[in-house]
C-alpha cells in the first residue's frame, strides 16, 4: 500500500449527510497542512500552522495527537525552491477535542539548528506517536541529532509521555547513523503487550512502560499498524503474527476494526477489493481504489477514501466518504488525506 501522505493539498468541497443522526463524532482531517473538525456537514478549522500531520485519535475518542514541523525547519524551508525525500525536525502535539485546545508534548532543542538534511546541525527527528491501549500515555521515538562537531552518529529515544501528569521520561536509547531518514530503521506501536519497537532486521523488542524489557524477538512477519503497509505487497506472507504474544502466527484476512466497539463495522481485503462489514447484514463491497481509514467510535459507520478521476478536470483524487448502514455521504474530494474518525486497530479475520 502506498504510504499516505501527511499533508492535505487543497479542500475541493463538501457535501451535506443524507443521516445527521448517525455521525455524532466529529472527523478529523488534515487540510493543507492543519486540522479540521467535519461534524454534519459543518466543517470547523482547529489549527493554523499550516505545517501539521499525522493525526492519531486517543482510544477513548477525546484526544488527538499529531506531528509538527518544527519552526527552525519551516524557516529554512522558506529559503529554497524545494525539496523532499527525507524526514524533517518536528515537534509533537495535542489537540483536546472536548475543548478544541491544543498543547505541544514535545520541542525542539533551545539552541536548535536547522540548515538541511546533510548540512551540520542540531535538532530532533521524530517518529509519529503511538497512544497507549488505556489513553494515558504516548510514546514515540526521538531522534537526537547533532552533527555541528562532525560526529555521524545520534541517539534514538523511547520516550513516554503522561497525559495526566505532563511529564515525560525516556525507556531506552539506541545509536543511529541515517540521518536523512531515520524512521527506516525504526518502528515503534503500543498494544496490550506493552510498547514494540521494530529495529533493524526485522527484530522486534517489547518494553513493560517502566522500562523493562519483556521480550526480544526476531521475526519474519509484521502486525498492527504495519499489515496496512503489506496489503498490497504481493510478497507479504499469508500468516500474521498474534499481538497477544507476537509469537503465535495466526492465517486469515486482515480486518480493520474499532477499538472503542469491536463488534461494530470493519474492512477487509479478499480477492483485491475492499468490503465493509456492518453487524447482522451482508458485507458489501466497495472496490479496489480504496484506502480504508477509521471507524466512528459507536462502531455504526466506516470512513474511506476512493482514488478517482474529478468528472469535471479528470485529476485523480481521494473522495472521502462516510458510510453508514442506511446512508452513504461523500464528504470531500482530496488530493491526499490520512482522517482519523475513531481508534482502530487489526487484528486477523478467520
Amino acid at each position: 500500500m502506498i504510504r499516505l501522505l501527511t499533508l492535505l493539498i487543497i479542500m475541493l468541497g463538501l457535501f451535506i449527510p443524507t443521516s445527521q443522526a448517525q455521525i455524532n463524532t466529529p472527523v478529523i482531517i488534515n487540510i493543507d497542512g492543519d486540522l479540521w473538525a467535519w461534524d454534519g456537514g459543518i466543517s470547523t478549522q482547529l489549527t493554523d500552522w499550516g505545517f501539521n500531520g499525522d493525526p492519531i485519535i486517543s482510544p477513548d475518542g477525546t484526544r488527538v495527537a499529531y506531528v509538527s514541523m518544527a519552526a527552525v525547519f519551516v524557516d529554512w524551508l522558506q529559503t529554497i525552491s524545494g525539496a523532499g525525500g527525507f524526514e524533517p525536525p518536528q515537534n509533537i502535539w495535542i489537540l483536546d477535542l472536548p475543548l478544541r485546545q491544543t498543547y505541544r508534548i514535545a520541542d525542539q532543542p533551545a539552541d536548535a539548528v536547522y540548515t538541511g538534511p546533510e548540512s551540520p546541525g542540531k535538532y530532533m527527528l521524530r517518529s509519529t506517536p503511538t497512544w497507549s491501549p488505556n489513553g494515558r500515555q504516548l510514546a514515540w521515538l526521538d531522534y537526537d541529532v547533532n552533527t555541528l562537531s562532525g560526529q555521524n552518529e545520534g541517539t534514538a529515544s523511547i520516550r513516554v509521555y503522561d497525559i495526566v501528569t505532563g511529564q515525560s521520561y525516556i525507556l531506552d536509547s539506541f545509536t543511529f547513523t541515517n540521518f536523512l531518514s531515520p524512521s527506516n530503521l525504526y518502528g515503534i506501536t503500543w498494544g496490550s503487550p506493552g510498547i514494540a519497537v521494530f529495529l533493524e532486521e526485522d527484530i522486534v523488542r517489547i518494553y513493560h512502560p517502566t522500562g523493562s524489557i519483556i521480550s526480544h524477538n526476531i521475526v519474519e512477519t509484521r502486525f498492527d499498524g504495519w499489515i496496512e503497509d503489506n496489503l498490497f505487497n504481493t510478497n507479504s506472507p499469508d500468516s500474521w503474527l498474534a499481538w497477544e504474544d507476537l509469537q503465535t502466527t495466526a492465517s486469515g484476512i486482515p480486518e480493520m476494526y474499532s477499538l472503542s466497539a469491536p463488534d461494530g463495522t470493519s474492512f477487509y481485503l479478499t480477492g483485491g477489493n475492499w468490503v465493509i462489514s456492518f453487524p447482522n447484514q451482508e458485507p458489501i463491497m466497495i472496490g479496489n481504489r480504496v484506502t480504508p481509514y477509521s471507524i466512528s467510535p459507536d462502531g455504526l459507520c466506516g470512513l474511506y477514501g476512493v482514488y478517482e478521476p474529478d468528472p469535471v478536470t479528470g485529476f485523480y483524487a481521494y473522495t472521502l466518504t462516510s458510510y453508514c448502514p442506511n446512508s452513504r455521504t461523500e464528504i470531500g474530494r482530496y488530493n491526499a488525506i490520512r482522517p482519523v474518525w475513531g481508534a482502530v486497530g487489526w487484528r486477523v479475520k478467520s
